[in-house]
């Protein structure tokens, strides 16, 4: 090989990764800048626009003085043009020891152990165009550091269909809550920091009330054209899953009427100590005019807890 040759095989190789990181670039918001941090706990710390004039400001999260309970804030801005494009990851490379991670003031996420942190951001919580704020709770079992690394937020390309996947946006009751019967007990909020995502998920207890102890919720209609490939996915726990435990597909026609039979997951709350995914494929078929998202518990002793509904385009 030449040298001409050889150097002009290492431009190329140069000029392509240049290009890739400015085409990464582009999907990714490094939250380098202004840090602000508060010890003490108070959940309100979590709203966009509580009064945080007296917090003290660092450059890096790393040089707050963990220890105990302490609250990060960090505000940046979306770019209008991502809006649609799919929904984002917030990614926290070193993370001391619990956290409770918020966006403008939603909750997306808490973990139980020292280590790094992905959180999904539904693209339904973001303010194109404007400022977003990232409120990470953290409490740091010994003197350190609680939460430090390159903090990014990114575009992942992915678009949830579901308007309220994490069933975190203020409503009176989940989307199209559906009793399969008269008690309306059987659909319960659980508040608590011990769910998947935030404060908030869905439970679902299949009472004797129940037309054969089913209990079930739908999504909104969410249009859709024949022969695009769906999957829809949950996270699940259960209390005492003795019956079945499903996420399903079911695709109408402009009538309203389901076409052929839903497409099924497997029984999924088999455990009961911690959440478990579970997903459903499907291609809708012809006719079809728009999807719904069915959560399913069928006679389980115990109340089944849902969070994190997500449909997504393959």
């Amino acid at each position: 090989m030449t040298k001409k040759v050889w150097f002009a095989g290492i431009l190329s190789l140069v000029l392509v990764s240049l290009f890739s990181l400015a085409a990464m670039a582009d999907d990714v918001i490094n939250l380098d800048g202004e840090w602000l941090f508060q010890f003490d706990d108070d959940l309100a710390w979590a709203d966009e626009d509580y009064d945080v004039s007296d917090w003290e400001s660092y450059a890096k999260p790393a040089e707050a003085p963990a220890l105990g309970f302490g609250w990060y804030r960090y505000e940046f801005e979306v770019p209008a043009d991502w809006e649609g494009k799919g929904d984002l990851e917030v990614q926290l490379p070193v993370l001391n020891d619990f956290d409770w991670t918020f966006i403008n003031g939603i909750g997306i996420g808490n973990g139980n152990r020292a280590g790094k942190r992905k959180y999904s951001i539904p693209g339904t919580y973001i303010q194109y165009g404007e400022k977003n704020l990232l409120a990470v709770r953290v409490y740091t079992i010994n003197p350190g550091i609680g939460l430090d690394g390159n903090i990014t937020v990114e575009l992942t390309g992915s678009v949830s269909l579901v308007k309220n996947p994490s069933f975190e946006l203020p409503t009176p009751y989940p989307a199209n809550w559906i009793p399969n019967g008269m008690d309306k007990k059987v659909f319960l909020w659980e508040k608590a920091a011990t769910v998947y995502t935030g404060f908030h998920c869905l439970g679902l207890r299949a009472t004797d009330t129940l037309v054969d102890k089913v209990g079930y919720w739908q999504s909104d209609i969410i249009r859709t054209k024949p022969g695009t490939e769906f999957k829809a996915q949950v996270y699940v726990k259960a209390e005492d899953p003795s019956g079945e435990t499903t996420i399903q597909l079911g695709f109408f026609d402009a009538e309203g009427k389901e076409l052929g039979e839903r497409a099924v997951s497997r029984n999924l709350a088999r455990r009961t100590a911690d959440w478990t995914r579970g997903n459903v494929r499907a291609d809708a078929p012809e006719g079809t005019v728009y999807t719904k998202i069915f959560l399913v518990s069928k006679e389980n002793s115990g109340t089944v807890w849902f969070d994190d509904v997500s449909l997504t385009i393959e």
